[in-house]
């Protein structure tokens, strides 16, 4: 029982090891060969947490094979935008000024409902508004509404606005994020000032937000229990 909570313990941390090294976008929409690669990694890493009898050093060589082919071909498609288009395809339009492009619809086995499906994850209900529409790579779909029925922006309307720049978490749970505070150049002094200025303290706070000025955006307290 032992040998099995070490051997997956290890083959845990070798796979989270293995995905950090594919990078971030791995984490998110993965494209074809992206997506093997995570099966067959998780294949590979089952086996030895099953049986004692096949080595643990098998699933782990075999996860490096895996995470080194895919940093080759991630780092040869730069190079090689032809290699690219065949491993990930290429975008498609499936809606082009109102229109659905049912031919393009059909080579992509994309379905009516699998659209409406889409379109309503983006709160869109009539096609007719759509400019065009692009099935990505990732099988995510990306939408452009007529100008006439895109929401208007601060630039459209004449009205100013300051960019606050990225929105960072300071307390997370009565917790202070020392990192993000020294991003900011914010002591825990400075923070415990502008926290007790509205009657919280960094032990009482849930959520607190700042902008790149270190001004608080939002601020929510800790509920009692219950």
């Amino acid at each position: 029982m032992g040998i099995v909570f070490v051997r997956t313990v290890i083959l845990y941390f070798a796979i989270i090891f293995a995905l950090r090294l594919m990078g971030k976008r791995q984490m998110g929409e993965l494209q074809p060969a992206e997506f093997v690669i995570t099966l067959l990694i998780a294949e590979v890493a089952a086996v030895p947490m099953q049986s004692n009898e096949i080595p643990m050093a098998y699933g782990l060589i075999s996860i490096g094979v895996l995470i080194s082919l895919e940093i080759l071909l991630s780092t040869l498609s730069l190079k090689l935008p032809a290699l690219n288009t065949l491993i990930s395809g290429r975008p498609s339009i499936i809606v082009e000024n109102g229109r659905i492009l049912q031919d393009e619809m059909a080579r992509q086995c994309f379905t009516v409902s699998d659209l409406c499906e889409e379109l309503r994850q983006q709160k869109i209900d009539r096609i007719s508004e759509i400019s065009y529409a692009v099935l990505e790579t990732t099988g995510r779909l990306s939408v452009f509404l007529k100008p006439q029925f895109s929401p208007p922006t601060r630039v459209d309307t004449g009205v100013q606005a300051t960019d606050r720049g990225v929105v960072r978490l300071v307390v997370n749970d009565g917790k202070m994020q020392k990192s993000v505070c020294q991003e900011l150049s914010l002591s825990r002094a400075a923070l415990d000032e502008l926290l007790s200025r509205r009657g919280f303290t960094v032990e009482n706070t849930y959520y607190c937000s700042m902008d790149q000025n270190g001004d608080i955006l939002e601020l929510f307290g800790k509920e009692s229990a219950s």
